[in-house]
Order: structure tokens, then sequence, then C-alpha cells
């Protein structure tokens, strides 16, 4: 059941990706946002490093490290995020001149190749956690925006749900019968699994079509979605995820079942509640920190009033 568990949650990182390039595409890359990102990866690097020495942690390589969060193993989506940037302005300028037939084409056969012969070990393309990978996602992404009409079209709603409830429970017959064959289970978890793919592409679809009527709704929305990248930075720091969260829940393994799917369900809410807070607070507290700096600038380069 955890195994199902896993597989129900772990098209996350590709989710994430479409829609990167569901929003991005047509937009001009920002430098100023790249160094925010980098900025937020530092921010929560050190801070929460600091942290784990002041309860107790050993000082010790693991804090030099994390003063470093970019080209580094522990922020590997952060990485090919930054570096998926630089092959941007040249994939917006293909987009443009293929049109939203051939874009559509052009993300099949790429989602196709890339996910089948990844699944299989090749391309390089290390089960996803590559920026080829990041790069194929926002051109599906990308594809989905400019087609919207057309996919809303072709596959219906209830085939969405469909295939979001059943294809987490195919993977994990594939991984039990893996098991028994003596073969890794982990291949079906790889971020270009077909199942994961297709799995991803039907959860981000039926996303698209919920109407959020609620103003309110669209408000909070729009004030916490920057702050969602900042849930996997404080996540994936060194100091909690490595040292902190280590083996912390292993007990849950033990108990029942009907106990410990809800148990590990509500730390999960728990902790991505917690970490889209602090994030949050940070980029208010950044925010008005800019805006403070640029007022103090702008008061200094005003001319002095006559007396």
């Amino acid at each position: 059941m955890y195994l199902t568990l896993e597989n129900y949650s772990i098209v996350a990182v590709n989710v994430f990706s479409l829609i990167s390039g569901y929003l991005s595409v047509g937009h001009a890359v920002k430098s100023a946002r790249m160094f925010d990102l980098w900025f937020s990866a530092f921010f929560w690097s050190v801070f929460t490093s600091l942290i784990g020495i002041a309860t107790g942690a050993e000082f010790g390589s693991w804090f030099v490290s994390c003063l470093f969060p970019v080209c580094n193993v522990k922020y590997w989506y952060l990485d090919a995020f930054l570096a998926m940037q630089l092959f941007l302005p040249f994939i917006n300028g293909g987009i443009e001149r293929l049109g939203k037939r051939r874009v559509s084409q052009l993300a099949i056969c790429l989602v196709a190749v890339c996910s089948l012969l990844g699944f299989a070990g090749g391309l390089g393309i290390s089960g996803g956690y590559s920026t080829l990978w990041l790069l194929v996602l926002w051109v599906v992404g990308a594809a989905i925006r400019l087609n919207a009409d057309v996919a809303k079209k072709m596959i219906s709603t209830k085939r969405l749900v469909l295939g979001i409830a059943a294809i987490p429970l195919l993977s994990t017959v594939m991984e039990w019968y893996s098991s028994v064959a003596g073969l890794s289970v982990d291949r079906w978890i790889y971020y270009v699994s077909p199942l994961v793919v297709i799995q991803a592409i039907c959860l981000f679809l039926l996303c698209l079509r919920i109407d959020v009527r609620s103003e309110g709704v669209r408000r909070l929305l729009g004030t916490l979605s920057p702050a969602a990248f900042g849930v996997y930075l404080i996540d994936n720091s060194t100091w909690f995820y490595q040292m902190w969260l280590a083996n912390r829940f292993a007990w849950v393994s033990n108990i029942r079942i009907l106990k410990g799917i809800p148990f590990v369900l509500l730390v999960s809410v728990a902790m991505f509640v917690c970490f889209l807070t602090l994030e949050s607070l940070r980029l208010q507290v950044q925010e008005r920190l800019k805006q403070s700096m640029l007022k103090l600038g702008g008061e200094r380069k005003s001319p002095k009033s006559i007396k």
C-alpha cells in the first residue's frame, strides 16, 4: 500500500515542469527570476543548516556545501531548471515559427522517444533527473497551452479521472512482478516511466479544467503560488532532509496500514503547509525590504528643497 501511495504522488515533479512550460511559453526569460531562485535556495540551505548547528548538529563539510546550493546534487531540480533557462529563448523562438499543430507533433515525438528510451536506460537522461527531461516536459506544457481546446475535445474528463486512478495501481502491479522476477522496482517510479508520464499529463489536464470562480480563492492562489518552489527548497535542504528527517518516521512501516497511510498523509500536508507559509513570509519580508530600499534610494536622489 505504501508503494501505491508513492505511485500516486510521484507525478509531482513532472506536473511542476508541465506547469512551467504552460505558463512560460511566449514570455521572455527574466534573469531576475533566476537570481531570486538562487537566493531562495541559498537562504533556506543556510538557514536550515544554522538551525541544525543550533540544535546540536556537528559542524562539518556538510555545512560548507550548504553555502553553495547551486551545482549541488541535493538541489538537482534547481540545477536542471536554471540550466534549462539558457535554452528557453531558442525554444521559444522555434515554437513561434512552428505553429500550434507542429508544436503538438514535436511534443508527442519528444515525450514518446525520451520516455521510452529513458525508461530503458538510454539517452543519458538519468531516469528524468536531467535538464533534457525538463526541457521535454516544458515543450509538452507549451503544446498543451497552445492546443488547449483540442485536448479538451479529444480527452474526456472521465478518461482523465480513470487514468489518474488506475495508472498508479498498474505501476504497483508491475513493481510486484518485477520484485518476483528479481528485477529492480525503481524503474517504475522513474520520472520518465511511460506510466508516470501519462499519469502526470492526465492530472495536469484535469487540473486545467477546474473552474475557480471565487475571487478570494483566486487571490489566495495567486499569493501562494510563488512560494510553492520554496517548499521543495526547504524540504530538500541538507540538514532537514538528510539529517533531521532521515529514518525519523521509519516506524510507520511497522504499524497497521489503516493507521499508517492517514498518518503519512497528515504529516505530508502539515509539512507542505508549514513550508509554504515560511516561504510566503520570507517573500513578504523580501518584498518589503526591496520597497524600503527603493524608497530610500529615491529620497537620496531627490533634490533638496530650497529654503
